[in-house]
This record gives structure tokens, C-alpha cells and sequence, in this order.
């Protein structure tokens, strides 16, 4: 019995000929324009073969309004669909339709939030991340965008609470995973500590950072940047060379670059880009 053009365009998207899958869905959707499954796996190829150029992109978008009615799936692929031609804002727009329609589904909902992270809509971010589960991986994000909006002090509050969130979780999530997350969760409260001048407070958090990740050079940058807000400017400068020459080419010039246009670095900055 002969295989269908649906049955062979699934099996060619399993083995990854899409070209030939791309072929079958054709022959289908020729014969049965209103199979709504074939649409959807056409629209699926051609976003996977995107790649190749916009043109597939945009019979993408022809096909997804060709559906008529949407379901959460269509908006996803919508969402991706705008973001991948630059239409951020409409990918955006998909992906609030999405959530109106599951509204509960955490995924949607980070989707959401790192698009807007990545247009710097930051007030529209916290609201959607309050109006969450105070969990501590959504704490995480809330901690993330007090930084991006300037408020350090409050971002200290919130990365204090996901900590002690995270103190429970041990013999629960996996270790390696929970000593990754504590760690950059330190970190991160150890900047924001470091930005609020509490030299004190951001020298002990950096420290404990350091007995989770011993190699990561950053964690002695920082330290040294805490002695040059101590006026200590001669244990500051050989800290940080000791770090910039632990470092990786691309990490160096990042955080050289970090202090590049801080005026209470200049000092410094001046001395460690002479050497």
C-alpha cells in the first residue's frame, strides 16, 4: 500500500530531508487545502529552513494566516516567525495571544519576558514577573531587571530572597545544578552590593562565589575593584592583572571594558589598559 504525501513528509521531517518533506506537504496541501496538521508541519519546515533565506519566512507567514482560526502553537510559531524578520513588537503582540490562551504556561510566559528584555521594555518585564509564582526562578528574573532599571538596592532584596529559597533545595534539585544557581546568584548580589559601595557585604558574597567557581578569574577582578573603593589602588592594580592574565582573550577585553567609562574606575582602568 502506498505511502500518503503526509505520511512520507513526516517520515522525510524525521530523517531530515526537508526539501523532500517540503516536496510531500506540497503535493498534500495541493490535494487538501484545508489540512490545518499539513499546514502546520509546512510551516514548521519552513521555519526550519529559514535559514536559506527570508523567502521561506514569509510563505511561513502566508501559511499561518491561511490557518484562520489560531491555536497556542500558531502564535508560538508566529512569535518566532516575526522575531527571526525583525518584527520584534509583532513577535511580542503573538506572543500576549499566546498567553491569552494558556495563560498558566510558564514557558509562554518566559518567552515573553526575554523578548521584552531584549527590546529594554523593563516596566512591562516586572510586571509580568510579579504577577508570577514568587518562586525563586522567577525572583531570579525580578532581582535581574531591578539591575537593568537602576535599582540596586531593591535587586539586593530580591537576589537575598532567592538564596534563601535555594537553601532548601538541597538533596532535592541536582547538586551541580543548585551550586551553578546559588553561584550565579551570588554573583550577582555581590555586583549590586559592589555598586551600592558596601564594600564589606559585596567582599564576603564574592568570596563565597569564589569557593563555588575557585577558577572564574571575573570573581578576583571584582575583588580588586572592591580594593580600589577601599583607596587601596597598589593591591587593586596587581589584583586585577592577576585576573587579566587568568583570563581568555574575549573575557580580558570584557572586563577591561566593564570599567572603561566608570568614573570611579578611571584611575585604575588608565593604569591596567597602560600595562
Amino acid at each position: 500500500m502506498p505511502y500518503s504525501p503526509m505520511q512520507l513528509a513526516e517520515a522525510f521531517v524525521k530523517t531530515g530531508e526537508l526539501a523532500d518533506a517540503l516536496d510531500a506537504l506540497n503535493q498534500q496541501l495541493d490535494e487538501y487545502p484545508q489540512d490545518k496538521d499539513a499546514r502546520r508541519l509546512r510551516i514548521d519546515v519552513f521555519l526550519r529552513l529559514g535559514g536559506d533565506g527570508d523567502d521561506y519566512l514569509h510563505y511561513a507567514l502566508a501559511d499561518i494566516t491561511a490557518l484562520g482560526a489560531m491555536i497556542v502553537d500558531d502564535y508560538q510559531r508566529l512569535s518566532v516567525l516575526e522575531e527571526r524578520l525583525g518584527n520584534v513588537d509583532k513577535a511580542i503582540a503573538a506572543m500576549v495571544k499566546a498567553r491569552q490562551l494558556s495563560p498558566d504556561n510558564e514557558r509562554l510566559t518566559e518567552r515573553l519576558l526575554n523578548l521584552l528584555m531584549s527590546q529594554k521594555k523593563y516596566d512591562e518585564a516586572l510586571k509580568l514577573v510579579q504577577e508570577q509564582e514568587q518562586s525563586w526562578r522567577w525572583l531570579q528574573y525580578e532581582g535581574d531587571l531591578w539591575v537593568l532599571i537602576g535599582d540596586d538596592a531593591q535587586a539586593v532584596i530580591v537576589y537575598q530572597a532567592v538564596l534563601a529559597q535555594l537553601e532548601k533545595y538541597h538533596g532535592v534539585m541536582r547538586a551541580d545544578y543548585l551550586q551553578a544557581t546559588k553561584a550565579r546568584v551570588i554573583l550577582a548580589l555581590a555586583h549590586a552590593l559592589r555598586r551600592l559601595k558596601q564594600i564589606s557585604s559585596a567582599r564576603e558574597h564574592y568570596q563565597l562565589a569564589q569557593t563555588l567557581l575557585p577558577k572564574d578569574p571575573t570573581i578576583a577582578f571584582n575583588l580588586g575593584l572592591l580594593d580600589a573603593l577601599s583607596d587601596n589602588l597598589e593591591r587593586s592594580i596587581s589584583r586585577c592583572n592577576a585576573a587579566l592574565e587568568n583570563a581568555p582573550i574575549l573575557l580580558r577585553d570584557e572586563m577591561l571594558n566593564s570599567i572603561r567609562d566608570n568614573a570611579t574606575y578611571r584611575v585604575l582602568w588608565a593604569k591596567l589598559s597602560d600595562e
